[in-house]
């Protein structure tokens, strides 16, 4: 009885939630700081009702739905939700989101705590407080607005100052390899809406 009784009690509580408080409670997600709390499933939903074509991306079969809203990352895998979010993630503010099917890997296009812009790679079947795999990291897209991805290759896009930059898919400041290094492969200027 006790069981059921908490059961209804936090169904009641989560039940109310809006997305602003998910985000507050992405802060702390499997936090290894502070106090952890958990992102409620509900989360998920409201984060589907927000989305737009910069923060949503899906499989060629539609089984898999991967969406974003400020500093979480929901995947609906089949049925099964997971979120990646907190403190080791590293998302704080995503301005676009991409997935490499064929890699089974998110990019997100993120805006940091200082501002800065960043994109961060995820596997897509992870889930929790987890680090990013690959993060390119450089002055080099300060004011980006978007990205894509096309084959081995991280196209970086501002609309505000009509510009697009080619990267290193793996570009990683981590790596030791030619195929990390993050700096500009090509340049173009122009429209890129």
């Amino acid at each position: 009885m006790k069981t059921l009784l908490l059961l209804i009690y936090s169904f009641t509580i989560f039940a109310n939630i809006t997305i602003d408080e998910c985000s507050e409670k992405a802060m702390t997600y499997f936090s290894t700081e502070g106090i952890p709390t958990i992102i409620p499933n509900l989360c998920g939903q409201l984060i589907e009702k927000v989305r737009t074509p910069d923060n949503f991306a899906k499989s060629v079969d539609g089984k898999i739905e991967i969406s974003a809203y400020k500093n979480m990352i929901y995947i609906n895998d089949d049925g099964v939700d997971r979120f990646i979010a907190g403190n080791l993630s590293r998302v704080h503010n995503v301005l676009s989101l991409k997935f490499e099917e064929s890699e089974s890997r998110i990019y997100i296009l993120n805006e940091n705590q200082e501002r800065q812009r960043e994109v961060l790679s995820y596997k897509c079947n992870i889930s929790g407080n987890v680090s990013p795999i690959r993060s390119l990291e450089t002055r080099e897209i300060e004011n980006a607005t978007s990205i894509s991805i096309e084959d081995n290759y991280i196209h970086v896009i501002s609309s505000t100052h009509d510009w697009k930059k080619s990267f290193n898919k793996n570009a990683d400041p981590n790596g030791k390899k030619d195929e990390n290094s993050s700096g500009v492969l090509r340049e173009i200027s122009g429209s890129f809406d």
